[in-house]
């Protein structure tokens, strides 16, 4: 090769430093090891192939080198955290170094943060998003901007007649969103209680015979079967005991629309199991019409719409209660994961909710186990909330581009070093100190399409606490680094390394 062959060579190879950066990031191996392998496979067969052209054909050497230059001073021009700026654009970088950063360090967003302020840029692989920091700034702009963001829409929402509930247009949603908020009411979460303090009861009982057999367990499958128990009864007035056939039949079609990831549409296997599903509901909601028009039969989210309106469900009412079985169920497991590792690293928390539900003077405020789970969601579970900018607008002296992404990074916000004090600690007791505002604390959404499944997530979280707490005691065994998939949109979720030692506590 000549001296120009040689240098060409090198400026390709240069081109290949950002992803040989990405390469050395260890984080990136550990969460997401068959992307690390595809990255390390791509570069490998990059460098074979400009050995080769250098080696056999110096010749194209010329146009790939001129070319693998012209694209990297575009990456780099555009990766600048000031590109836009002239236009008004917030700072930060579009690269997709960035972007897989931000995948793999949970410390990514509140660095941007700390360098950029509550406003950033930041690309999500082929989509360009601002992060916004601050319940206050995010309600104000949704108020100020309300018809220019729309909803950030998953392709599984094509799936749904007449759309998911969080994605309805404002004139649908008013008709869907009373029914449902009706259908989940206290009422419906009452009768709920004891058949989830029941699931809870065996399964962890299940769950300390198995250590007890065979040493510390997972306990994923006890707390998904708790969860799925209660939701069986919320939605569809199913008991686990008195209607095991069924229950079993629901849990079969569940497991297997669970492995469906919401960005997609749904697979052969998937629209199986959500027509399988939806008979299900409409088999029940024949039954539960009945039951109201008799007076009689388990008070659930299917009852009560038939009692708001006898033509109900209808087609959208029964695939929204899928992906309401879908999507909550798998959100409350997940709260009940961080919940069970929080309790594994204080436990001296479970030792005083034990106590708190023993009886004696409590202080005034949310009780122990309330105050636990408002932690555990203001720490880890909640996370973000998106909006996709459908006309393009500026918002004080910011430009949102439409089709851009705006995202509302919750996680961040309920870590404010002026709101909450010592506020990446553990501290259940600051919901005493003070009353938040849903400026400050808002874990389960906000606006009119804000979650209706508030009081059903507290239910099933507090009826495991307490039952763990009365029954059982508990211990850390095994932890390792918390992780989540390879996209942006996934959940950060404790190690599935976790494992806990419990066994029953002897009678008082």
């Amino acid at each position: 090769m000549t001296l120009l062959s040689l240098g060409e060579a090198a400026l390709v190879a240069a081109c290949g430093w950002p992803l040989l950066k990405l390469a050395l990031n260890p984080r990136f191996f550990r969460a997401a090891p068959r992307a690390y392998a595809l990255l390390a496979l791509s570069g490998a067969g990059a460098a074979a192939l400009v050995a080769f052209i250098g080696l056999r054909l110096p010749a194209l050497l010329h146009p790939v080198a001129a070319g693998a230059g012209l694209l990297a001073a575009a990456a780099v021009w555009r990766a600048r955290p000031g590109f836009g700026r002239s236009s008004h654009l917030p700072p930060g970088s579009l690269s997709l170094a960035q972007s897989i950063e931000a995948i793999v360090d949970r410390g990514y967003y509140a660095r941007q943060f700390e360098r950029h302020g509550p406003v950033f840029k930041m690309a999500q692989f082929h989509e360009k998003v601002v992060c916004v920091l601050g319940h206050d700034r995010w309600q104000a702009l949704l108020r100020a901007h309300k018809h220019e963001l729309g909803p950030s829409l998953q392709r599984i929402n094509d799936d749904v007649r007449g759309g998911f509930l969080r994605y309805m247009d404002d004139d649908r949603h008013r008709v869907y969103g009373r029914l449902f908020r009706a259908a989940l009411a206290e009422s419906v979460v009452s009768a709920t209680d004891p058949v989830a303090r029941r699931a809870a009861r065996r399964h962890l009982s299940s769950a300390a015979a198995a250590s007890a057999a065979a040493g510390p367990v997972r306990p994923d499958e006890y707390l998904h079967a708790i969860v799925l128990a209660a939701f069986a009864h919320a939605l569809f007035g199913l008991d686990p005991e008195r209607d095991a056939a069924e229950v079993r039949v629901l849990a079969s079609a569940h497991a297997a629309l669970e492995r469906e990831g919401l960005a997609h549409r749904l697979s052969a296997t998937g629209r199986a199991a959500f027509d399988e599903l939806g008979a299900v509901i409409h088999r029940h909601a024949r039954r539960r019409g009945a039951d109201v028009a008799s007076g009689d039969g388990p008070v659930c989210a299917l009852s009560e719409l038939a009692r708001l309106d006898p033509t109900m469900p209808d087609d959208t009412c029964v695939d929204n209660l899928i992906l309401m079985l879908k999507i909550g169920s798998s959100n409350v497991l997940g709260l009940l994961r961080w919940l069970v590792k929080m309790l594994g690293d204080h436990p001296v928390w479970l030792d005083r909710l034990r106590a708190d539900l023993h009886g004696g003077q409590l202080p005034p405020g949310p009780r122990l186990v309330d105050r636990l789970v408002m932690e555990a969601l203001r720490l880890e579970q909640s996370e973000y909330l998106y909006r996709r900018v459908q006309t393009r607008f500026r918002h004080d002296g910011v430009e949102f581009p439409a089709g851009w992404q705006v995202r509302l990074c919750v996680r961040e916000s309920h870590r404010r070093g002026d709101v909450f004090e010592a506020p990446d600690r553990f501290n259940p007791d600051r919901f005493l100190a003070r009353p938040y505002t849903k400026t400050e604390y808002s874990p389960f959404g906000t606006g009119s399409h804000a979650c209706n499944g508030v009081d059903l997530t507290s239910l099933v979280c507090r009826v495991t606490l307490e039952e763990l707490a009365r029954g059982f005691e508990m211990t850390l065994a095994q932890d390792g680094p918390p992780e989540r998939d390879f996209r942006h949109w996934s959940h950060w979720r404790p190690s599935a390394s976790l494992r806990v030692r419990i066994a029953p506590r002897p009678p008082a």
